[in-house]
């Protein structure tokens, strides 16, 4: 066994970050290791999840990246709109309602309902350093509806309809296809109208000139300036490819790199075929939300009458979903969801799943979603509201739109209550998913079982397993999972921690396990990084970790944290110290399991625990075979 370190030369790029730094920090963290590959940025691994905090604050959003989301191993976080927003609707039945934030102003990211600019910018850093891409939902399609009367902003500012000062946008700036807005028959019947006439009373802007595009590009690349990773186009099927792709080509790369930012597109196209307007027009541009996922997973997991079925839907069903016979888009083109914050609000209700349906049911829904292989996955994160058909409903009664203390029980505060944050991202089930994703990315599905109703199970090509039950009696069967032998952490029941499990153990011998689920919506997954005393028959072997330019203040000192138990599962509390070997380089050698790939990355933690600054960017990969590797501040 021999141990060879391997240094990154480039630190120019490193040392040069346009990231803020904690007090206690004298560098920000901006590591790029030999090993980390750029993937084309509308093209994620399925090895990714990401996670959409539906109306948080920029503070408790960098937060949650620091202590949650970034150990978690979650890629990315979706953000509400951060521009300046209308901030009262009079004539709703409840004035705060949650769409204002989709009726901008202006591209100032002033005073709005998460918060200040600095704040925003805060928060864009804390993620940042976490290892948590963020996402920005930009409104770029439309400016606010007013119905001809003159309207307030959030700042105290005013505009009147096709006239927004602060831009500024005058009339010329605006489509005007002959009507007040887009009518029901039109999605079904005239794509023009449908891109060019005010969608819902909201002012259609003319992204076809040249002055709106080049204010939309500044916008973004402002954000892109501050370290967004990434963007979700609102209301995308609203405007002509040829605009978006436009804007897009003009976007400047992440920041400190020649990567692409991430762009994905709302196009809701439940019906293909029957639409006037493809989401399969978009895909050439960047990825798609496929809101035919959401709809088909809702029909299987609420048994659904479905004619072209002649049944109700039910889980067994889903053995081929995600295959061409489905009629979805390519999956590394989609962004899936079990719901949005649409769907949950009327846009289809009854046809997703979400947390107003039975107890368990999102859960295991959503526990499916991360365990399949097709498409870029979203966890929504979302909060109670009153009724649950009356999208004409507010944030939570938080006036503060702060989730913190709301996030603990196992679903959510007061399930079924009025108010509160459900917070799916932390079920703990589902955040170990997670992991498994992780695990078994860019694996088929394999080793398929059913009873031909609501009990399935299947595998990921040995490198993951899973098994769910619907049904009203128990799922007691000995299953072949394709899975090395070995036990391994039940990680929906349990923590994998430093080689053990807080949870229930599975034994897989000669390949099969005996599954025992005895209640409704119940499930257990193994994966391979989640295995008890690391690879049967595997030799271990040293690998040397260098982090360099590690500057740090009293107190203080770089840690290597991985996706395996010897390198403590993500959790910074169990991440392995390194020794200043030649300050600012830090270094160490850790015994590892021989044919094993990890991820990792280095932070900075301090001794008396508190303050951790995670790796910037993608993680770093170590193949199965490595001996030695390294990072660079």
């Amino acid at each position: 066994m021999t141990a060879i370190t391997t240094r990154d030369t480039n630190q120019e790029q490193a040392l040069n970050t346009p990231y803020t730094k904690p007090h206690w920090l004298r560098n920000a963290l901006t590591l790029a290791a030999m090993s980390t590959i750029c993937l084309n940025a509308n093209a994620q691994s399925n090895g990714d999840t990401f996670v959409h905090l539906f109306e948080w604050n920029w503070t408790d959003i960098g937060r949650e990246c620091t202590e949650y989301l970034g150990p978690k191993g979650y890629k990315a976080v979706q953000v509400p709109p951060p521009q300046e927003h209308v901030s009262k609707d009079y004539n709703a039945v409840d004035e705060d309602a949650w769409w204002l934030r989709y009726q901008p102003m202006s591209y100032s990211l002033g005073n709005t309902r998460s918060g200040t600019e600095q704040q925003f910018r805060d928060m864009v850093t804390a993620c940042n350093q976490a290892g948590v891409d963020v996402y920005v939902d930009a409104v770029i399609n439309h400016m606010a509806g007013d119905g001809g009367n003159g309207i307030a902003s959030s700042m105290g500012r005013f505009a009147t309809q096709n006239n927004y000062p602060a831009i500024p946008y005058t009339n010329s700036d605006f489509n005007n296809c002959g009507k007040p807005e887009i009518s029901g028959s039109d999605y079904s019947n005239n794509a023009y109208n449908v891109r060019h006439c005010d969608l819902v009373g909201l002012d259609d802007l003319r992204t076809g000139s040249e002055n709106v595009r080049s204010r939309i590009v500044d916008f973004l690349n402002g954000l892109t300036a501050m370290g967004v990773k990434g963007y979700r186009i609102d209301a995308a099927k609203h405007m002509e490819p040829a605009d978006i792709q436009n804007i897009v080509s003009r976007l400047n790369p992440i920041t400190g790199t020649t990567t692409p930012v991430y762009i994905f597109q709302e196009v809701i196209d439940k019906n293909p075929g029957q639409e006037a307007i493809a989401a399969t027009e978009y895909i050439g541009i960047g990825d798609v939300t496929e809101f035919q996922w959401a709809e088909n997973l809702g029909k299987k997991f609420q048994g659904l009458y479905e004619p072209s079925f002649g049944q109700n839907g039910k889980l067994s069903d889903l053995q081929t979903i995600g295959t061409p016979a489905w009629g979805m888009l390519p999956s590394d083109k989609a962004v899936i969801f079990v719901s949005n914050h649409d769907d949950q609000r009327g846009d289809g209700r009854f046809g997703v799943v979400d947390f107003n349906d039975e107890a368990g049911l999102n859960y295991i829904a959503e526990v499916y979603q991360l365990a399949q292989p097709y498409g870029y996955p979203k966890v929504m994160s979302s909060y109670y509201f009153y009724g649950n058909e009356d999208r004409s409903v507010s944030r939570p009664n938080v006036p503060t739109n702060s989730p913190t203390g709301g996030c603990d029980a196992p679903y959510g505060p007061n399930r079924g209550g009025t108010e509160g944050w459900v917070c799916e991202h932390r079920w703990a089930g589902i955040a170990n998913m997670v992991a498994f994703r992780k695990a078994t990315a860019n694996q088929p599905q394999t080793h398929w079982w059913d009873n031909g109703g609501n009990q399935i199970a299947f595998g990921r090509n040995g490198h993951g397993f899973i098994a769910i039950n619907h049904e009203s009696f128990a799922l007691n069967q000995q299953l072949t999972t394709g899975m090395p032998d070995g036990d391994y952490c039940d990680i929906l029941s349990g923590e994998f921690v430093n080689g053990n499990c807080t949870g229930n153990t599975v034994t897989v011998s000669g390949g099969q396990i005996n599954v025992n689920l005895t209640t409704r919506n119940s499930a257990l997954a193994i994966h391979k990084d989640a295995k008890l005393g690391g690879v049967i028959g595997g030799s271990d072997r040293q690998v040397n970790f260098t982090c360099q330019n590690g500057y740090t203040n009293f107190g203080t000192s770089v840690y290597v944290v991985g996706s395996s138990s010897q390198l403590g599962s993500w959790n910074p509390s169990n991440a392995i110290k390194l020794d200043p070997t030649a300050y600012p380089t830090w270094s160490g050698t850790i015994t590892l399991p021989d044919n094993q790939a990890m991820e990792w990355k280095c932070i900075k933690r301090l001794e008396s625990g508190g303050g951790v600054e995670w790796q910037n960017g993608a993680n770093n990969a170590l193949s199965a075979a490595a001996t030695g590797t390294s990072g660079s501040f």
